[in-house]
């Protein structure tokens, strides 16, 4: 991972200038069902761990996630309901 050290570039949750280069995996909720997208790349902050993504790759889940993209693979979901538990 990079470290980015640019004093420019703040945390907006801290404000600390300590980035490093980091590949996330997320889950969304589409239309009501769970997707996973692996290796996203994004900037955490060393200090509090926020995550901040460029507007390309934002862009680019976005597409990805809302148009006819076919899976890499499926996974199984277990599912918890603390209302119940």
């Amino acid at each position: 991972m990079t470290k980015f050290d640019d004093n420019t570039v703040q945390c907006l949750v801290c404000g600390s200038s300590r980035l490093e280069e980091a590949y996330v995996d997320e889950v969304f909720n589409v239309d009501g069902r769970h997707v996973l997208v692996e290796h996203i790349p994004a900037r955490r902050c060393r200090q509090c761990g926020e995550l901040t993504f460029d507007s390309e790759t934002t862009e680019r889940v976005r597409l990805l996630l809302h148009e006819s993209a076919t899976p890499t693979r499926s996974v199984t979901l277990d599912v918890f309901d603390l209302a119940t538990a």
